[in-house]
């Protein structure tokens, strides 16, 4: 009778072990997105209304999406615009989407601005997606590194409620008149069908 309690115990400790396992050996994007955007500048952005969608169960989302009209959101920059100032229109093409390792590259183009990630994580489940990236802007000798994210919902080929983050990470080159560190704004396409 002594027997069989322990025999039981390492049954349990082994199959402890073994689901330990599998969901340590599982695809996980969320360490690969804390490397891109450290996680305190994602709540920063989320607290402007960027929505951010989990999971790791992406939809395609390759294609080319345009903003139009490329509202603000919301903005933590002191004396910014007031939220719905409407932007030169922006378009994002992803491609080189890859589900395997939640890999994910991004264009984004304004009058006399690009996004450019060749390193960018994507989450998301169903439908819904985020995007997360990092690109340098540079004005003459200066330059911020950006975190820029898009999230939205893919539906019959379009997507819904796009929305766009940008946060500086990395203001140490920046100069005195590009953005700083954690200064982030927050943009929407205005029909909500991209």
């Amino acid at each position: 009778m002594h027997t069989k309690y322990p025999v039981f115990v390492f049954l349990c400790l082994v199959l402890g072990l073994a689901s330990c396992a599998e969901v340590e050996e599982g695809p996980d994007n969320q360490a690969k997105i804390n490397n891109v955007i450290p996680p305190e500048f994602v709540q920063t952005v989320k607290d402007l209304g960027m929505d951010v969608f989990p999971g790791n169960t992406p939809p395609d989302v390759t294609g080319t999406y345009f903003m139009i009209p490329n509202l603000m959101l919301r903005s933590n920059i002191t004396g910014d615009v007031p939220s719905n100032t409407a932007f030169v229109t922006y378009n994002v093409t992803f491609s080189y989407f890859n589900e395997e390792d939640f890999s994910i590259r991004f264009v984004g183009l304004a009058s006399g601005e690009r996004d450019e990630s060749e390193s960018a994580v994507i989450s998301g489940s169903g439908n819904n997606f985020t995007v997360y990236g990092r690109s340098t802007t540079t004005v003459g000798s200066n330059s911020v590194v950006l975190g820029v994210m898009y999230s939205g919902t893919i539906e019959d080929e379009k997507v819904k409620n796009l929305k766009r983050a940008i946060i500086v990470i990395d203001d140490s080159k920046g100069g005195p008149t590009l953005m700083k560190k954690g200064n982030s704004r927050v943009f929407h396409d205005g029909d909500k069908s991209s």
